[in-house]
């Protein structure tokens, strides 16, 4: 009897770009704006490249403690972000 072959296909990559706005929605949604933002804020442990802190404190003005050993590098990426939503806010407010 001949053992059958078996065939392993490579599995495509998750995407996770937007798992910092997803779980953003997540908070505010369940716990609202108010909520988040009384008292000192959130407390972000390892928020690693600080996208969900900085979601937070931009969109929706919670302010936030990230906790991590590591710098952030992707600060000027944000802020690039930042600036294109800011300009597509105040178009649709046109």
């Amino acid at each position: 009897m001949m053992e059958a072959e078996v065939r392993r296909v490579a599995r495509p990559p998750k995407r996770n770009g937007a798992k910092a706005a997803a779980f953003r929605h997540f908070l505010t949604s369940t716990y609202g704006e108010a909520a988040l933002a009384t008292g000192s804020g959130v407390l972000d442990i390892a928020g690693g490249q600080a996208s969900l802190s900085w979601e937070l404190l931009n969109y929706h003005a919670v302010p936030v403690t990230v906790v991590d050993p590591r710098p952030c590098t992707r600060a000027r990426r944000f802020e690039r972000r930042f600036e294109y939503h800011s300009r597509q806010r105040a178009s649709a407010r046109l």
